[in-house]
């Protein structure tokens, strides 16, 4: 049985985040969806905590196996009955608008494939500390790109899209970057720039996860990039993106690389910032069937059943 969009997240080993990013899509206005939570191996309780959710619409796979990220989002689009694939990372909380803004966004523009959102910064913690930008909701890429489209997790496709365009699984990072590049010439991608994702930055104290990314940005470049951009522009993105490692790698080790993280994000002003804290909070008061009840033991259901489904 199909439903209108298909919310993806895979997991390792979350568990102080993980009932947090599905609070966030019981809390949507959009209620003709699907929730697929694929484990990636955790050794911690993350399975256990999503196992108690009681509701027909969650459905849970865990085969106890560390395969990565690449491998799990192309496992999670082949299984989606939905219409429509939004992603989600384990960490991150969506705006309860995101799913309903993007779906309206695809129904009226059938030609594009994927749009994403901007996004609000998080701190581990739930502070919300500033904004990604990503656009204008009137960008529509095609070729040639110069930088990354989308912020990863705000973005929602044609389900059909994914499975057409699977991610290359020897992209451990920067398997979104190498997506976008390998597709870009034959699909159409758009931008909402309103922030409707609160994203988990972690750039400030794991800057060594954004250095490692960039070489298979740099292996990506190297691949799709001549015939994209030609061999002068490609030059010129792999000399930057070397530039940028050596930047995170030196700031890394005089320890100033929070510093240097603030500077990838927008403050907000003090309006901004209490409408936010505001959405989050009312997000995160969002009960969770099964999860959320006082004394609730376990559920020993098969994993996303519910009475009567």
């Amino acid at each position: 049985m199909s439903v209108l969009v298909t919310v993806g997240i895979s997991f390792r080993n979350n568990e102080n985040a993980i009932a947090n990013a599905v609070r966030s899509v019981f809390a949507q206005t959009v209620k003709d969806w699907e929730l697929l939570l694929v484990d990636d191996g955790s050794s911690d309780r993350s399975v256990e905590i999503v196992r108690r959710v009681q509701d027909c619409r969650v459905r849970i796979f865990s085969d106890g196996v560390h395969r990565g990220l690449p491998h799990r989002l192309n496992e999670l689009a082949a299984v989606a009955r939905g219409v429509l694939f939004a992603r989600m990372d384990s960490d991150d909380v969506m705006h309860p608008e995101r799913l309903a803004r993007q779906i309206r966004f695809l129904d009226s523009h059938q030609s594009v494939d994927c749009v994403g959102t901007g996004a609000y910064v998080m701190e581990p913690g739930d502070e919300v500390i500033g904004r990604l930008d990503a656009g204008s909701i009137e960008c529509c890429l095609k070729h040639p790109l110069c930088s990354v489209p989308f912020i990863h997790p705000t973005v929602t496709g044609r389900t059909q899209w994914f499975r057409d365009n699977p991610y290359d699984e020897e992209f451990l990072r920067g398997q979104d970057f190498e997506l976008w590049w390998r597709t870009a010439a034959a699909s159409h991608f758009a931008v909402i720039s309103d922030p409707l994702l609160f994203y988990c930055f972690t750039g400030g104290t794991d800057p060594w996860r954004y250095i490692e990314g960039r070489k298979y940005e740099r292996r990506a470049l190297l691949r799709h990039g001549v015939s994209m951009v030609g061999g002068l522009r490609t030059g010129v993105l792999l000399t930057r993106s070397y530039l940028k490692s050596g930047v995170d790698a030196l700031a890394s080790s005089l320890g100033v690389n929070r510093y240097l993280a603030r500077r990838k994000y927008v403050a907000l002003s003090g309006a901004e910032k209490t409408d936010a804290r505001e959405t989050l909070r009312n997000v995160l008061l969002v009960p969770i069937p099964g999860l959320d009840r006082p004394g609730q033991p376990e559920s020993h259901m098969e994993p996303g059943r519910c009475p009567g489904c």
